[in-house]
Formats: C-alpha cells, sequence, structure tokens
C-alpha cells in the first residue's frame, strides 16, 4: 500500500514528511543535509513510498528520466557522505 505523497514547498525539507522510525531517522536526517530538495523528493517517492518514475514524474511535474536522474545521484551523494561519515 502507497502513502499519498507529500511533496514540500521549496522552504521546507521532505525529510520532515517521512514516516518515523527509530533505526531510520538518523539516517534520514543526514540525507536531508547532504541531499538537494529535488534529490530528497525523487528518492523519497521512489524507494519510500514505491511510486514508480513515470508516476513520481508526474507528481513532481518532470519527465520519468529526469527522476531517474536525480535519484540516481541523490543516491551516488549518500553514498560518498556514509563514506566519508
Amino acid at each position: 500500500m502507497r502513502c499519498k505523497p507529500l511533496v514540500a514547498e521549496a522552504d521546507d525539507t521532505v525529510v520532515s514528511t517521512v514516516p518515523h522510525r527509530a533505526d531510520n531517522q538518523q539516517d534520514i536526517r543526514r540525507a536531508g543535509q547532504v541531499l538537494t530538495l529535488d534529490q530528497q523528493r525523487a528518492i523519497l517517492l521512489l524507494d519510500i513510498y514505491g511510486y514508480s518514475a513515470e508516476e513520481s514524474g508526474a507528481v513532481l511535474g518532470v519527465t520519468a528520466s529526469t527522476v531517474k536522474s536525480r535519484a540516481a545521484r541523490g543516491r551516488a551523494r549518500l553514498a560518498t557522505s556514509k563514506l566519508a561519515a
């Protein structure tokens, strides 16, 4: 079952809309500090809520390939930040 996506305004962070889990909370906060808002939104919709790239693109008003690109860049950025942490 999918959650209703909550897309944040430009001055908010998407991280605040993610369901709280004690084991993930610190990683989610770190992601909010490392990722751009566009990357946060793409990863949230694809990986947390389980939407397809096409569905995510419709929510965000961009193409599926843009969503995939933002998510891939965000995941790469997270991987780099975790290695440095």
